[in-house]
């Protein structure tokens, strides 16, 4: 129940609605109770009144106010019915909202190197599956539960117009058929349910993986071999599910029985109660019918408890993630050196056996610019990625702008730092919404002049939409030397005083790579620059250059 608790708080800030939802599925069910129970009390009380008169006893009814009752529970029930839906779900998207709204802020402060070991299809599971998963925390587990509850005292309550007795055999029956349809069916479930969410993220993962990489299955003849290993994972999988499903028939079949026997027992102690003369035979029929009521609500409590062990398992995962989240961190706003940048021993590395980085120092004055070279895997990236903050360092310290400060938020703005990584994202929309990500307040001149220095101004004039052009998802519409091109001109639209360019000429061809790397020289002039390449052709004009063993 703990994994619970972190999304049972964000879902009851909504409290107020919670309640009034709650209380819209206890008036529906109260109203199918009252229209049961009153419809058997009329009817059997019309057949009463008809033998007597048949009899030649004189006997009257008032039809107006029980027909007016049973017209009353059964508008009431519809409307309320109408409502409860629409009502909740408002509220369950509005649930939904708060939830993918918590689990995208949290994955979107989460450290880099935790968002590389993941893969893609996870993070669609923690969106879709886990949180359609939490989503039914209220709408089938606790609204039905506190309705039952409340339903199953109303009902029993009822039963003491026949006798005390009669009333604490129904609430005991229904107290014990509320604790095993709930906690036993959860209990006996939960390990079926967490290891069916745990094998679904499984296979979607693999299906991803066989989609994203079916060009090169086919290729090598494996795609049979995939498609059967899938099917293979699927049956499985259906293995723990068949058993909870028939977990839930067994259960939904002891409800039917139990609310029935009710009846009979009810019967029972009401004939006892009528040839004592303490109650009439329409009260009688009125209690046994009013307990067919609750089985509008008991009948969906299995299948939501049977998902208990489920619900649990996707709470427990997403509050995994939020043990990797960055904390909170406000800009900096006090630099003392402003473009001064300082590696001081640092140790850094994805696994304690291999460290990428080992106590490596190198102090930058506000105004140099360095290039760093090295083969594939000797740390030059890692080096950009701990003086933006996206990484943590193992031991050592990061200065930037003359003081410690980390991390900031995983944010290099934050700490003034612009960083054209190695691998950059454009975003499916315009070419403008693109480059306006770097800062909200860009003029057109500022986009343009941008435009100028990465080589892509004439490019873009030329372009029927210009700036409005759509870049497709990832870029996919642009060349992959353009889309460079493009996040380079956004990371200069950050102006910030420190920019780190990881290998920013690629993709290009030579001559666009020497007009590119002499418009650079300009615009970053005065400013703290760290470029990094493969070798030194690859790099910008730079005062010195070091090279990693």
């Amino acid at each position: 129940m703990r994994e619970l608790i972190p999304w049972l708080r964000l879902i009851f800030q909504r409290k107020g609605r919670l309640v009034l939802g709650g209380g819209l599925i206890l008036l529906t069910v109260l109203s199918a109770v009252g229209l049961l129970g009153l419809s058997g009390w009329f009817l059997t009380a019309s057949a009463v009144t008809g033998a007597l008169v048949a009899q030649g006893i004189n006997a009257t009814l008032n039809i107006y106010v029980p027909g007016g009752g049973i017209r009353f529970f059964a508008v009431t029930r519809t409307v309320a019915r109408y409502v409860e839906r629409v009502f909740n779900h408002d509220t369950v998207l509005r649930l939904l909202a708060d939830l993918r709204v918590r689990l995208f802020a949290t994955l979107a402060r989460q450290l880099p190197q935790e968002r590389i070991q993941a893969r893609a299809s996870d993070r669609l599971s923690r969106l879709v599956q886990d949180i359609d998963a939490l989503d039914n925390l209220y709408l089938r587990l606790l609204a039905p539960l506190g309705v039952a509850l409340l339903a199953s005292l109303v009902v029993s309550a009822l039963a003491l117009l026949v006798s005390i007795d009669l009333a604490l055999v129904l609430l005991g029956v229904f107290v014990a058929l509320l604790f095993i349809i709930t906690l036993g069916l959860a209990r006996a479930n939960v390990h079926r349910t967490s290891q069916r969410v745990d094998a679904l993220e499984t296979i979607r993962g693999r299906v991803i993986e066989t989609l994203e990489g079916q060009a090169e299955l086919r290729a090598a003849g494996l795609m049979g071999d995939h498609s059967s290993r899938l099917m293979a994972d699927d049956l499985a999988m259906m293995e723990p599910q068949l058993a909870t499903e028939r977990s839930v028939a067994w259960a939904q079949g002891l409800i039917t029985w139990s609310l029935q026997g009710a009846m009979l027992v009810a019967l029972i102690f009401g004939l006892a109660a009528f040839g004592s003369g303490t109650v009439s035979g329409p009260v009688v029929v009125l209690i046994a019918l009013a307990l067919l009521g609750l089985g509008e609500v008991f009948i969906n409590l299995p299948q939501a408890f049977a998902d208990y062990g489920g619900t649990v398992a996707s709470a427990r995962r997403l509050n995994h993630e939020a043990r990797h989240e960055m904390p909170e961190r406000a800009p900096i706003d006090d630099w003392t050196s402003p473009g001064a940048l300082e590696w001081r021993d640092i140790s850094f590395g994805y696994s304690e056996q291999t460290p990428v980085v080992d106590h490596f120092s190198l102090r930058l004055a506000p105004g140099d610019q360095v290039g760093i070279i090295g083969v594939s895997g000797s740390g030059k990236s890692t080096l950009g990625d701990l003086a933006a903050g996206l990484v943590t360092p193992d031991s050592g310290e990061m200065l930037c702008h003359g003081r410690p400060w980390w991390p900031a938020n995983g944010s290099g703005v934050l700490r003034g730092v612009a960083y054209l990584t190695q691998r950059t994202h454009l975003f499916n929309g315009t070419l403008q919404e693109n480059l306006r990500m770097a800062r909200p307040d860009v003029s057109a001149g500022e986009i343009w002049h941008a435009l100028e220095v990465v080589q892509m101004a004439k490019a873009v004039d030329q372009w029927p939409l210009g700036l409005m052009t759509w870049v497709g998802e990832a870029g996919r519409q642009l060349s992959g030397g353009e889309a460079r091109r493009i996040a380079l001109a956004r990371t200069l639209l950050l102006k910030a005083p420190v920019v780190i360019l990881d290998e920013p000429f690629t993709g290009l061809d030579q001559d666009t790579a020497e007009r590119l790397s002499a418009a650079l020289a300009t615009e970053l002039s005065g400013k703290t620059v760290v470029a990094l390449a493969h070798d030194e052709s690859a790099l910008p004009n730079v005062h010195r250059v070091i090279r990693l063993d």
